[in-house]
């Protein structure tokens, strides 16, 4: 695998790739305009297999945890790309689970907030970072998809940007009635994730769901790291699916 730095972001898509993701994002920007009123109907006509094989995972580790009560959260959301396909699977599998509300805690336009040796070469504070307040976009698309939901947006998420190692715990000291039954670790890096761990599994059932975006990843040793250092890697039965290369779960308990 060729892994380089594109921007403040790690890849590992050859030139060959790159080339025909550029030529599909040219097609989709010229023929939105022409798609008329239905338009988010016929995207399906533009998703690659990457981000529909993400899409599939994403709604398998959802469905694992959907009768344990309690909120969904997710580390490190960055553009919202995965968090929006978890409101919205909430919506298609259980619309009126006003106590399944999603939340999401990320750095959004700071990125990696730290850096450290277990962390490996690759990465960068700052990496990762998207445009300066994209947090308010983000609550804003994310309202436009719950216009959808019987209850309403302000029952379905909620958007928390800064640090979440200091946001998440003022978080439970607001809402000390927060169970998890999804946690979903995307942040990367070994600091936050390592600080988190314990944290949300105290907040966890038995059958509640973690969920980890790069486990045995090279680019990012970190994440696991973080894992073998809190919970013991050979203290889980950790699963992954054919769709994704480096996410894994453990049912807790």
């Amino acid at each position: 695998m060729n892994i380089r730095k594109v921007g403040n972001e790690v890849s590992a898509r050859s030139e060959a790739e790159v080339n025909a993701s550029g030529e599909l994002k040219s097609l989709l920007l010229e023929s939105i305009p022409q798609m008329g009123p239905k338009w988010d109907i016929h995207l399906p006509a533009f998703l690659t297999a990457p981000s529909l094989a993400r899409m599939l995972w994403l709604d398998t580790v959802y469905r694992k945890a959907m009768e344990v009560p309690g909120c969904l959260v997710e580390f490190g959301s960055q553009w919202g790309a995965s968090l929006n396909t978890f409101l919205l699977l909430k919506q298609i599998h259980e619309p009126w689970n006003a106590g399944r509300k999603i939340l999401s805690f990320s750095t959004f336009g700071d990125g990696f907030k730290s850096a450290d040796k277990q962390d490996g070469a690759n990465v960068k504070l700052g990496d990762y970072s998207v445009a300066d307040e994209w947090e308010v976009n983000l609550r804003h698309l994310l309202k436009s998809h719950a216009a959808r939901s019987p209850i309403g947006a302000e029952a379905n998420f909620e958007v928390i940007p800064g640090d979440a190692r200091e946001t998440f715990r003022a978080y439970l000291e607001a809402h000390p009635e927060l169970i998890l039954s999804h946690v979903h670790f995307d942040m990367d890096v070994y600091a936050p994730t390592k600080d988190l761990i314990t944290v949300c599994v105290a907040r966890m059932p038995r059958g509640a769901i973690l969920i980890f975006d790069e486990l045995n990843c090279p680019p990012f040793p970190g994440e696991t790291v973080a894992l073998q250092e809190t919970l013991g890697l050979a203290n889980l039965a950790l699963r992954k699916s054919p769709f994704q290369p480096y996410s894994a779960y453990a049912i807790v308990g």
